[in-house]
């Protein structure tokens, strides 16, 4: 990247997705490597990668069947903060000045509590709503922070202004990743790629 003058956000989407996951890694091996740091406590960091591999060893060492296990694992969790973001969000819908806008907001949050997928489009109508007050990241209340931190697997035990800047960030960078995937497009993924992305 250096040698070239590139940015993250000029990657191609299979050498962003790397350095993506290469962050998340070093996240993860940095307090492994701190538990090891004393006498003899590396035998215990074995033991601990061995019977929670899915906390202490990276997902290069996975694995096929540890893969699919912990992606079902994470898609759980983030299925348990989905009605309490959905909820705050029409919770937060109450206060859209538009009335119009606010009632399709109003009824695309319904039907979604509901277990109905909204179309593109209807999210395409409401998509200028989440540019200013109330639905924009820089105005969402401390509660809904947490919230979405929780869907993006972020820490939410920290300050509202904190989160809200790490929430944007982890947006910008997923936004990123769409639109290289886009100029990539989706026939040139293999298998395994198509299913990391959904």
């Amino acid at each position: 990247m250096a040698n070239k003058g590139l940015k993250y956000n000029q990657l191609p989407y299979r050498e962003m997705e790397k350095l993506r996951q290469f962050r998340r890694d070093v996240i993860k091996v940095i307090p492994v490597v701190l538990l090891a740091i004393p006498p003899f406590a590396n035998y215990i960091v074995f033991i601990l990668m061995y019977f929670f591999p899915r906390q202490f060893l990276i997902s290069h060492f996975w694995t096929h069947d540890q893969h699919q296990e912990f992606k079902e694992i994470y898609h759980s969790f983030r299925a348990q903060v989905y009605p309490d973001a959905v909820s705050g969000l029409i919770k937060a819908a109450s206060k859209v000045k538009d009335r119009q806008l606010k009632k399709q907001l109003l009824t695309l949050g319904n039907k979604v509590q509901d277990g109905i997928h909204p179309e593109i489009f209807q999210l395409h109508i409401v998509a200028k709503l989440f540019l200013g007050h109330p639905l924009a990241i820089r105005h969402i209340d401390s509660r809904q922070a947490e919230i979405f931190s929780r869907v993006m697997f972020l820490t939410p035990h920290m300050p509202s202004f904190i989160l809200r800047h790490r929430i944007w960030s982890h947006i910008m960078e997923i936004r990123h990743l769409d639109q290289a995937l886009n100029s990539l497009g989706l026939h040139e993924l293999s298998e395994d790629e198509l299913r990391n992305v959904s």
